[in-house]
């Protein structure tokens, strides 16, 4: 065992000591091994191998344990081992096991253009809707907004079929410089997506626009623009598809009811720094915050509104667990994930001493702190799988009840894991194993159900919520701006059953 140097870091690889070097100057630096031995960069490799070792006890000493013989010899074998906890598995617990297990991933993106990291799916057409921008250094880069229709199981981009995508922008926007956040698909062939300017004045511009050729409104241009100072930091929307929910930085959490191209706009202006939102239902809302804590807003009436839970980290996304039949909440925050049934779950107490002072020396008021909501199932999430970021992909699927949560430590552990919503235990996967060349920033199941056109000429995926003719698959996208390697693959990705 080498001998710890302050200031140094020990390379068993190289068999020597090396300068732990300041973040700011490794980040300068044009060398790799600068960059490789930053402060940021050995508290990574640090943290892995001290998670790695902690794991490999834990197998070791699950491996070794023994149990006792039972003392009630008259007790069947099955009853024997169900008493030491093995209990049996359901036909849904093997079809999960089988799911993860047997996945395997294949890149689907080889354009000419980079891809922004977002994606939406349309799932009433098999559509695939994207953002990419030009890799060519320009002084104003274009992004683009594409709708593809994929064939499985050849690539969703290439090189030469341009005419598997079609172009929604309007040449005014393509002027401006946008950086695209959010992608969301709605019905009867509409989408929206939003799209930022940090310069000169930060605000965000919420587009909607229709890609479905038999609509009379169907000519590129897109049918709504909102524009709202601030960055937007999470867009949803309702069950029917009428509603559309923004949450902010600012004061700037909104719910638009969409109706014949003309919104009615309601703004939340007690709700601040907001991170994420969702629709539990029709007419609920459930917003979360930077300070974990989750409001419960009703749509028909805009005073209804209460902070219902308090997360022990900040919100960064939230998924109703409808399947279950009970009102329950799953919360990913920065640090932990976990799983809230609000029958059981109080409303949040204050702190001791968290309240305002009034004395001579402290007479601002002191943000209000809350007692932790107790929840009913605590996800087992390493520090390695911690995702530290409130941008990062998540998806759900309610009927394999797995999800896929990903995470990274800001150097080049990013990953992207499955786990079971019912024991919040990570399923064994060759996915958990994988390192992204950049993180993983959007991700969704989608089911995949190849039909053929009126023509017959070619095969589109569809899909049939009554029927499946095969497995679901998980696609996945990375931060654009990254090349892809073997070692570190980036872009957009679908794991899926082969």
């Amino acid at each position: 065992m080498p001998a710890e140097i302050p200031g140094y870091y020990f390379d068993a690889s190289k068999n020597r000591y090396f300068k732990i070097q300041a973040n700011h100057i490794a980040s300068g630096s044009s060398s790799s091994a600068a960059t490789k031995y930053s402060r940021q960069a050995v508290n990574a490799e640090k943290l892995i191998h001290k998670t790695n070792k902690r794991e490999k006890r834990h197998k070791a000493s699950k491996a070794a344990q023994t149990v006792k013989r039972s003392v009630l010899s008259k007790r069947s074998l099955l009853e024997f081992g169900w008493r030491l906890g093995d209990k049996r598995n359901t036909s849904a617990e093997i079809v999960k096991t089988f799911y993860a297990t047997s996945i395997s991933g294949r890149n689907i993106y080889t354009g000419p253009r980079s891809p922004c990291g977002q994606f939406a799916f349309e799932h009433a057409t098999g559509n695939l809707l994207t953002a990419t921008s030009s890799d060519e250094r320009q002084v104003d880069p274009t992004p683009t907004i594409l709708i593809s229709k994929p064939k499985r199981p050849r690539q969703v981009f290439s090189q030469a079929p341009e005419s598997a995508w079609s172009d929604v922008q309007i040449d005014l926007w393509r002027q401006l410089r946008h950086n695209i956040t959010h992608i969301l698909s709605l019905r009867y062939g509409r989408s929206v997506w939003v799209s930022q300017d940090h310069l000169p004045d930060e605000y965000s511009a919420v587009i909607l626009a229709t890609h479905n050729e038999p609509d009379p409104h169907a000519h590129g241009l897109p049918d709504i623009q909102l524009v709202f100072q601030g960055i937007i930091t999470g867009l949803t929307k309702s069950p029917s598809g009428e509603r559309l929910a923004t949450s902010g930085d600012r004061a700037n959490s909104y719910v638009a009811e969409i109706d014949h191209f003309r919104p009615a706009i309601e703004n939340y202006q007690k709700l601040k720094d907001q991170t994420c939102v969702k629709f539990q239902d029709e007419n609920v809302i459930v917003f979360g915050g930077r300070n974990g804590q989750a409001t419960l807003c009703d749509v028909r009436d805009q005073s209804a509104t209460v902070m219902r839970l308090q997360h022990s980290s900040g919100v960064a996304h939230i998924q109703p667990l409808a399947n279950s039949g009970q009102p329950r909440l799953l919360i990913q925050g920065t640090l932990d994930m976990k799983v809230y049934d609000l029958r059981y779950c109080p409303i949040p107490t204050r702190q001791p001493g968290s309240s305002s002072s009034t004395t001579a020396h402290n007479r601002h008021k002191m943000p209000r702190r809350y007692l932790n909501s107790p929840p009913v199932t605590t996800f087992s999430m390493s520090a390695t799988r911690q995702p530290n970021n409130f941008n990062l992909g998540f998806a759900y699927d309610p009927e394999l009840n797995l999800v896929a949560s990903a995470s990274t430590d800001h150097h080049s552990n990013h990953r992207i894991g499955l786990w079971d919503v019912a024991n919040g235990h990570m399923v064994e996967s060759p996915l958990n194993a994988v390192m992204f060349g950049a993180q993983v920033t959007c991700a969704e199941f989608v089911d995949w159900n190849c039909g053929t056109t009126v023509d017959g000429s070619q095969e589109l995926p569809s899909l049939q919520t009554s029927r499946r003719s095969g497995a679901k698959s998980l696609l996945l996208a990375t931060a654009g701006g990254v090349r892809s390697s073997q070692a570190n693959p980036t872009g957009m990705w679908e794991w899926s059953v082969n």
